[in-house]
This record gives structure tokens, sequence and C-alpha cells, in this order.
């Protein structure tokens, strides 16, 4: 396992900084939609604020909101491109961006299988959450997971990490041909974990490294250091880049 060559296999296509920027361009919509919630929060309490103010708001949120789910499948789709076409051709330059429909059809699909896991996973809870809603609402003063037991919260949760690992795995078995179906061929998930299980455990925690580092830039960018929401983009298109080697490493069969 080389992990300089992780970090930085990209540096060798000689258009990698127009296609890094081009990226970090489509992830801007996510970070301002991210950005308007809590301004819209305090604007909604704010004494001073004028309605038409809240309005328009209210108008940026969705517009960017709307541009942030768009782009996002297009940086999915860039992401399982990439990954398919490191598999079998290690040391090919990156994807271009100029096949953008090739690129949206791949985006559109891992969005698609994303959303699958993720309602299937969580559609148990979904009933429990309806339920202590009228619970809340008739018969008890308090919110959801005031409600809630903490058993049942526990395992909701980890009814989300088994999410996260589902998809993370099926995202293996789709790289190999880009066929929707392949998200589902739980076999071929069998297969490549028994044939590759070190390296599968590598694959899985170089994403909990990733989502931890997120999880606590978010904590200061969106919360006390603005600021920092700046270089998200940049940091968020860069693990985008190194996520496909890591794939690929896994399913390459000679490393």
């Amino acid at each position: 396992m080389d992990i300089k060559y992780f970090l930085s296999y990209f540096l060798k296509d000689e258009n990698w900084l127009k296609k890094y920027i081009v990226g970090c361009l489509l992830i801007v919509p996510n970070v301002l939609a991210t950005l308007c919630n809590p301004a819209l929060r305090f604007m909604k309490y704010a004494v001073a604020v004028k309605w038409i103010d809240l309005t328009i708001a209210l108008s940026l949120m969705s517009v960017f909101g709307a541009l942030s789910i768009l782009c996002g499948i297009f940086i999915s789709g860039y992401i399982g491109v990439n990954s398919n076409l490191r598999i079998y051709k290690k040391d090919s330059d990156l994807p271009n961006w100029s096949n953008l429909k090739s690129i949206f059809n791949v985006g559109l699909k891992m969005t698609a299988a994303s959303l699958i896991y993720l309602v299937a996973m969580i559609f148990p809870f979904i009933l429990l959450i309806l339920v202590n809603t009228i619970i809340c609402s008739f018969f008890v003063q308090g919110t959801f997971w005031d409600v809630l037991p903490s058993a049942i919260k526990v395992s909701y949760f980890i009814t989300m990490i088994i999410w996260g690992v589902l998809f993370l795995t099926s995202l293996l078995a789709f790289s190999t041909d880009l066929r929707f179906k392949s998200f589902f061929s739980f076999k071929l998930m069998e297969n490549i974990i028994k044939n590759n299980i070190k390296k599968y455990f590598i694959y899985l925690a170089y994403c909990v490294i990733v989502s931890v580092i997120f999880y606590i830039i978010n904590i200061f960018a969106f919360n006390k250091f603005t600021a920092l929401a700046v270089i998200i983009p940049f940091l968020s298109f860069y693990f985008s880049l190194v996520f496909p080697e890591v794939l690929a490493y896994v399913l390459r069969p000679l490393e």
C-alpha cells in the first residue's frame, strides 16, 4: 500500500488543476446552502428583519439547495467514473469534465442506489417517528427524542452505520462495471470482501477517517468560524479524488 501514491497520483495529469478547480466549484453551492441555514434561523427570530428579507433568504437557500443536489450528482458521477477508470487503468489521467452526460448518468445511478438503501434501512424508524410524533402531540409534552427510549436511539444510529457500510460495499461492486444492478449484486459484494478482506478494511478505515475530519470541520465552519467554510470545497474535492484510488486499490488483483 503506497499512501503517498493515494494522496498524489492525480498530480501526474497535466490538466489536474483545471479538473480540480471545476470539481471545487461544483461543491460551492452546497457550502452556500449550508451557510444559509443558520443565517435563516437568525433572521427568523430577529425583530428588526423584514418579511421581504426573510423571503429573499428563503429563496436563496432554495436555489442553493437545488444547485447543490444537481452539482452533487455530477460530483458523485465523477467519483464513479474515476473509480472505474482507475481499477483497469491505474496510470490513466483523471476523467475529463467534458463528458457531462456520462458523468451525470453515473451520478444519477449512485444517488438513486444510495436513496434506495437509505429508505430500506430507515423505513422501520420512519414508522416509529410517526408513532412517537402522535404520542408527543396528544399525550406527552416533549419531542420525539425525549420520548424515544435510549435503546431505540442507539439502534437507529447503528442502523445508519450499517447503511453506510452496506452502501460503500455496494459501491465497490458498482465500480467494476458501472451498471445499476451491480449495486444490489450481493454475491459480487461477498466475493470482493472474501478476496480482499485486508484491503476492504483499509477502504472502510479511509471512509471513517474522512468522515470524522469533515464532521469536525463542519462543526467549526458552520457554527463558530464561518471563514473556515472557504476551505471546504478544496478539501472535499481533494478527498473525492483520493477516494477512487483507495477504492480501486481494493479491486486491483495484483496489489
